[in-house]
């Protein structure tokens, strides 16, 4: 057989199946490397992403200092079912640091802590450690008013 034969016996079949493979290759890397399907009709599962969420920072009672985070929000990532991930809000997160952690020496930066209800789960956070800046709390200034 020549080199003819080989390249154009069933030549529509040939196309065919060229382009059947690039349909499938770009159905594949357009979908973040999954077909789809099985995401669609056997999983549940969503993925949320909270963008800016504010940290607080919790500091021990009777303290004499004032503590700021740096920088004073963070993102994260949750995944659950759909109906879980759907339904969460900022109200349902808590998001803090423990001024507890804080470190007299060093760089001072202290884990970030993300508590979400029970039927989520928790895949990154952005960053996950953040600077504690501690400074002096100014005692209250009472003003004396004089009378003439």
């Amino acid at each position: 057989m020549n080199w003819r034969d080989l390249v154009f016996h069933n030549l529509r079949w040939k196309l065919f199946s060229v382009f059947i493979a690039v349909v499938v290759w770009n159905t594949y890397h357009l979908s973040d490397g999954t077909l789809g399907l099985r995401e669609e009709i056997f999983d549940t599962s969503a993925t949320g992403k909270f963008v800016g969420v504010n940290v607080r920072v919790l500091t021990p009672q009777g303290s004499p200092y004032n503590y700021r985070a740096s920088p004073p929000t963070v993102d994260f990532k949750v995944v659950g079912t759909r109906e879980v991930v759907d339904s969460l809000s900022r109200g349902d997160l808590l998001v803090y640091v423990d001024a507890a952690d804080f470190n007299e020496e060093g760089t001072n930066t202290v884990p970030v802590h993300v508590h979400i209800p029970t039927r989520a789960t928790l895949l990154e956070v952005k960053p996950e450690r953040i600077r504690l800046i501690r400074s002096e709390l100014e005692p209250p200034v009472e003003e004396q008013v004089s009378q003439p």
